[in-house]
């Protein structure tokens, strides 16, 4: 009734909707309310928006689980919009939930848990926004889903659509619209420097010694930040699971060998590639791929057939010829020609 009574400036911009199911025995209602923003000197008697909002959030049960969890539109609009680098920006800038610590913790085959504090950031599906992305969609409260993918929830769900969110909106979507959260300024710094360096060897298709200071000012600045999250149940790398806000790190080390290497700084590649596969505990391909690469560049036979093997390990465990792309094969083919090679000249 409050929000009723509010009056639609023609100056606004509706940003936000709030879908609210309330579930109970005796009755289920379902509220639909835009959200209108504008300058608070503009339309002073909005100034009492952000009650109401905490109002309708609150109507929730309060058993909820801490985790907060943000599906961002794929949809072919969305990512004309940005989508995919608003998805990659928010899994690098969220504090991660804790890993799941069993199958009944998993949030739609993630290997994160949806209990905890953090946020869990996943691609999700249309949220009938077009035109208005990118778009991310917050949902609170447990999530269970059909066979199709249709909701299946049971219990009282709050979702949030988040229109146009992209620079300061990002942010201030992190740090819960209120800056009750913050993000660390270092790491804001240095995922922005990691997109730049991204962008620069993009646009002159090689990589430059400026690239190379891009990439190094990035880890100097946020990777520290990024890596004291990580926690793990176990010390068993074949358990390991790498932090999705922990990932572009591990790129930023991989393009700074690559880097190095194309700027004949050997040394600085190899420090950089083992960073990566230590990282990673030599279970991520790519990793493995740049580590063969800067061994084979140094002819350091032993190190880059240790690199090979392992990828083709993770390769009969993880890789199948239904899912492996065209490009992937090809230099999986090449790589085993290497590999042989390899164990010829060894004696293996």
């Amino acid at each position: 009734g409050a929000l009723g009574a509010l009056a639609k400036p023609a100056s606004g911009l509706v940003l936000t909707y709030f879908e609210v199911d309330i579930h109970n025995t005796a009755q289920t209602a379902k509220l639909l309310v835009e959200v209108v923003v504008v300058k608070e000197a503009m339309t002073p008697s909005l100034s009492s928006l952000p009650l109401v909002t905490t109002a309708l959030l609150s109507s929730a049960p309060s058993n909820r689980p801490p985790c907060r969890r943000l599906e961002v539109c794929t949809s072919p609009g969305c990512v004309a919009d940005g989508a995919l680098g608003a998805l990659a920006k928010l899994r690098a800038l969220a504090p991660p939930p804790p890993p799941c610590s069993s199958i009944d913790d998993v949030a739609d085959g993630d290997n994160m848990s949806t209990t905890g504090a953090g946020i869990l950031v996943k691609e999700g599906r249309c949220a009938s926004a077009c035109g208005s992305g990118p778009v991310v969609i917050e949902t609170s409260g447990p999530i269970q889903r059909n066979d199709d993918g249709s909701d299946a929830s049971t219990t009282a769900d709050v979702r949030v659509v988040h229109k146009w969110i992209r620079e300061e909106a990002l942010l201030k979507l992190l740090e819960g619209g209120d800056g009750s959260a913050s993000i660390s300024e270092g790491l804001i710094k240095g995922h922005d420097l990691y997109e730049q360096a991204n962008e620069q060897v993009k646009l002159k298709r090689r990589h430059t010694a400026e690239a190379a200071g891009l990439y190094q000012e990035a880890i100097d600045s946020a990777a520290g930040i990024a890596l004291s999250t990580m926690t793990t149940s176990t010390d068993d790398a074949a358990d390991f699971i790498l932090p999705p806000n922990v990932e572009w790190v591990v790129d930023c080390y991989r393009q700074l060998a690559t880097s190095k290497l194309a700027i004949f700084d050997r040394d600085g590649a190899l420090e950089a590639a083992e960073k990566a596969c230590e990282i990673t505990r030599s279970n991520d391909v790519d990793s493995l791929e740049v580590m063969a690469e800067v061994c084979k560049t140094r002819a350091d036979n032993e190190g880059e057939l240790e690199a090979l093997k392992r990828i083709f390990e993770l390769k009969e465990k993880h890789e199948t010829n239904e899912d492996v792309p065209r490009d992937v094969a090809l230099r999986r083919r090449e790589q085993g020609f290497r590999l042989a090679s390899l164990e010829r000249t060894l004696g293996e």
